[in-house]
């Protein structure tokens, strides 16, 4: 049976779908996401889930996407709907219940194509069913987002094959760039060292990159922490939580255990910590990078090191960016392989007292060796031993390429017989990986 549409609600609906009157929002279009949804959304028949952090923009590029489909495609503005599902107002409703009072408001049958945004959709229960039901038996386009990955996880079998994930992140370099206005050229190199020393301080989330509220990250990270974990998670004890993210941020790129941080933590399981761990992680706060080996017990064996989806994130737990600019700019040149390769690609290289940043697999079995040295200068023997014994030792058939990330310098030189690239940080994070 039908729910009651309080008035509350449907005034909510209203301002919500600000476009229904002919008003538009300002907005910074993030290009690299922006032109896959929207072809997505217009030639597939595939929902749209899109998946990211609290605030990294995903409701602004949902406003993007409603607002160009209105301008550009010539989509009327009522055949469009939005809502933000986790407003008090819709308490106790379905999806099915929203769209229903959607319709009635413009008087459209089910037979009429509509555009339905449906944010922060993992606060409604069976959610997915709702969609999929939607999906079966209306003229629906469907873009779902979300703040935790978990909306995949907990999804049951109702979406598959029926749907494309797409995960946003906060500003890569070159969107830092163009979000603060900042005219640049690769010609104009001596330009190029303060805005990333900036960018390695603030990080990437779109307001804060803007508005610079001190208190922005830390509220920022409070919210994601008591709302988007501890409230769907099986959380006991938050303090250990804030804890972890906090070591973590003091222990940036070393290889960890998971024996040696439930000894720091103080517990007397790993089995709190993993879960811990694991809801960082889903909740888009931390990235995992595991030890490259051929072989796979070895690899899951070993110990992984933890990155920072935000550097700005990092720094705030951290005091500010200091004297570790060297630790953060390895940070941010793994999100960037990341984006480039796959996550699912990027891997650090340790043994015994060696170890190479990141490795990245290209395919089969050919990878490309990455170190991150964020200096101009770096002596090959001692800076890169791991690099020396890689490209010397049983694997180095495999190279197919090899990198020193540096602060400035260009140049090309020779290890172990083999030409290493050696290129400037803001040279790899404004232009794309060759």
């Amino acid at each position: 049976m039908p729910r009651v549409i309080t008035s509350e609600a449907i005034e909510t609906i209203a301002v919500q779908n600000y476009f229904w009157t002919g008003k538009r929002k300002n907005i910074k279009r993030r290009d690299k996401y922006f032109r896959s949804l929207k072809s997505n959304l217009l030639k597939s028949t595939q929902i749209s889930v899109v998946l990211g952090a609290r605030r990294v923009g995903k409701t602004y590029l949902i406003y993007d996407l409603i607002q160009d489909l209105i301008e550009t495609e010539d989509i009327e503005a009522k055949n469009v709907f939005y809502c933000i599902l986790n407003h008090a107002h819709f308490s106790g409703l379905d999806i099915i219940d929203l769209i229903r009072a959607y319709r009635t408001v413009h008087n459209l049958p089910r037979e009429q194509e509509v555009y339905l945004f449906l944010d922060e959709v993992q606060h409604i229960k069976d959610w997915d069913q709702q969609v999929a039901n939607l999906y079966d038996s209306e003229q629906v386009k469907v873009l779902v987002s979300g703040s935790s990955s978990t909306l995949i996880k907990n999804q049951s079998n109702f979406l598959t094959g029926r749907q494309k994930r797409f995960h946003i992140y906060p500003l890569d370099f070159s969107e830092f760039i163009n979000f603060k206005n900042y005219q640049l050229t690769l010609a104009e190199s001596y330009r190029f060292e303060p805005i990333l020393k900036e960018y390695l301080e603030v990080g990437g989330f779109p307001e804060w990159v803007l508005e610079r509220d001190e208190s922005y990250l830390s509220e920022l990270l409070d919210a994601v922490l008591f709302k988007d974990v501890v409230s769907i998670y099986p959380v006991t004890n938050a303090k250990l939580l804030k804890d972890l993210l906090r070591w973590l941020a003091v222990q940036l790129t070393k290889p960890l255990s998971y024996s040696k941080i439930t000894n720091i933590m103080g517990e007397k399981s790993d089995k709190t910590v993993k879960q811990y761990l694991g809801y960082l992680i889903e909740s888009y706060l931390i990235l995992e990078c595991p030890r490259f080996s051929y072989k796979l017990g070895e690899q899951i064996t070993s110990p992984n090191k933890f990155y920072f989806t935000d550097i700005g994130n990092r720094n705030s737990l951290n005091g500010g960016l200091k004297d570790q600019e060297g630790l953060v700019a390895e940070n941010a040149l793994y999100l960037h392989l990341c984006e480039k390769y796959g996550q699912e690609n990027v891997f650090y290289w340790a043994v015994d007292k060696s170890e190479i940043d990141f490795v990245v697999q290209l395919g089969g079995f050919d990878v490309m060796l990455i170190e991150s040295k964020f200096s101009d200068r770096i002596d090959n023997d001692t800076m890169l031993k791991g690099m020396n014994n890689f490209l010397s030792g049983e694997y180095q058939g495999n190279v197919t390429k090899a990198m020193v990330v540096t602060r400035n310098l260009e140049k090309t030189d020779l290890i172990q017989g083999r030409e290493v690239e050696f290129k400037p940080l803001y040279r790899m994070l404004f232009e794309n990986v060759a």
